[in-house]
């Protein structure tokens, strides 16, 4: 299995050899070295995320196409309530400042973190009610048919004792 680095250097190098593109007109577009882009096309360097948006928007190309592996599956469907904000999010992302990508990250993160608080939240609430239904099982099922809710200490046992003497 391929890393993602791997994964989007073969991309990479599949997408500038599709577009028949020169070297030239690729460093001119994004304004750097001769010898970033040979070693780009020799996967070497940084192909980061940064990288990856500006070269999706040199092969006119959406920039999941530089994470696509042949062994992908399909991302599932998305909800239509998240699917009809998608486009505003990947657009505020995309075209966002660093700190509009750092909030939005930041929101994400600790949505993530209040939802898995909330399922131990429930979760404990399950438990909970579980153990106060066996509580009240037990006490019905043990109880002498007092309803104060005390107990008597048991009747001592009756018989002949012997007296000294």
């Amino acid at each position: 299995m391929k890393t993602p680095k791997e994964v989007r250097f073969d991309n990479f190098i599949r997408l500038f050899k599709k577009s028949g593109y020169s070297q030239q007109r690729l460093i001119d577009f994004l304004g750097v070295k001769k010898q970033y882009v040979s070693a780009l096309l020799h996967r070497r360097g940084s192909l980061g995320d940064d990288v990856v948006l500006k070269l999706a928007e040199f092969f006119n190309v959406p920039w999941t196409e530089f994470y696509k592996t042949e062994e992908a599956e399909p991302y599932p469907a998305m909800p239509p309530d998240l699917e009809a904000i998608y486009p505003d999010i990947e657009y505020i992302y995309l075209e966002g400042n660093a700190g509009i990508k750092q909030a939005l990250t930041f929101n994400i993160s600790e949505f993530k973190a209040s939802v898995l608080k909330d399922k131990k939240a429930a979760d404990q609430d399950v438990r909970l009610s579980n153990l106060e239904r066996e509580f009240e099982n037990y006490r019905k099922t043990h109880s002498s048919g007092h309803d104060s809710g005390t107990s008597k200490k048991p009747a001592r046992p009756t018989g002949s004792k012997r007296k000294a003497g």
